[in-house]
């Protein structure tokens, strides 16, 4: 074939990525600090997205698609804190009273993460999210391509039923919960602010730690392929295109 269109990588390389971001998403739910909990969460979305660009060949610095994985400007991060710092040792308590809003709370997180993944292959996969190197002079067109997608990926999972959420992804944050000392350990060094490669910083980890992670990436994946969470990613997707197309 001649055709210059944008690489496609492997399935399996994708599935890996989202099980990994999936895994290190429920992972950073789990971690008992305020604030840095939803850091990492964050941090698990900018890795699958540098992930994703890499597979799809994209020389694009994440940074500039950072909106994607951000909160919403200073309203989130300065205003909201107070309220967060306050609210966060009660939100930790009840999950640790109540296993069930845990379970809850990570699924809702993972499926958001996976949302991600899957909106932004599949704008990778139609060309979109062009563009070379860091971020010219002035307004970024990528970083308001990528806000674009966020607003549409808000509205998708604002009208998501959350009971089927959590019924869809319950046994994938399970798979997270049943090491969780190993999978935390892991979390805090993937997740680390210098790491930009999350797969070979998953191959440098210890060996208890990375066959850890690998054998949670297998049951994910398994977990992933079953009928009710691919029912509900795909109807993610309908939702995805249908905010977009209305942007």
């Amino acid at each position: 074939m001649t055709g210059e269109g944008p690489a496609v990588p492997g399935e399996g390389d994708l599935a890996a990525a989202q099980a990994r971001a999936a895994l290190f998403t429920a992972a950073a739910v789990l971690v008992p600090l305020p604030l840095v909990d939803d850091l990492l969460v964050r941090r698990s979305r900018a890795h699958l997205v540098a992930t994703l660009l890499r597979a799809h060949g994209r020389d694009v610095d994440p940074a500039r698609l950072a909106p994607l994985w951000q909160g919403r400007g200073c309203l989130d991060r300065c205003l909201g804190l107070p309220f967060k710092l306050l609210l966060w040792p009660l939100k930790k308590l009840l999950r640790t009273v109540f296993f069930f809003l845990g379970i809850r709370a990570a699924a809702l997180d993972v499926g958001r993460t996976l949302a991600l993944g899957r909106a932004v292959d599949r704008r990778l996969r139609a060309g979109h999210l062009a563009g070379a190197g860091p971020a010219p002079p002035g307004a970024d067109p990528l970083a308001l391509e990528a806000l674009r997608l966020r607003t549409a990926l808000d509205a998708a999972y604002a009208g998501i039923d959350r009971v089927a959420v959590v019924t869809a992804l319950g046994a994938v944050v399970r798979v997270a919960r049943t090491m969780p000392g190993q999978l935390l350990r892991a979390a805090r060094r993937v997740l680390r602010k210098d790491v930009e490669d999350e797969a070979a910083a998953v191959a440098a980890l210890p060996a208890a730690e990375r066959q850890a992670v690998a054998g949670a990436v297998d049951r994910l994946e398994a977990a992933l392929d079953d009928p009710a969470v691919q029912g509900l990613l795909e109807e993610l997707d309908r939702r995805f295109d249908a905010a977009l197309g209305a942007a």
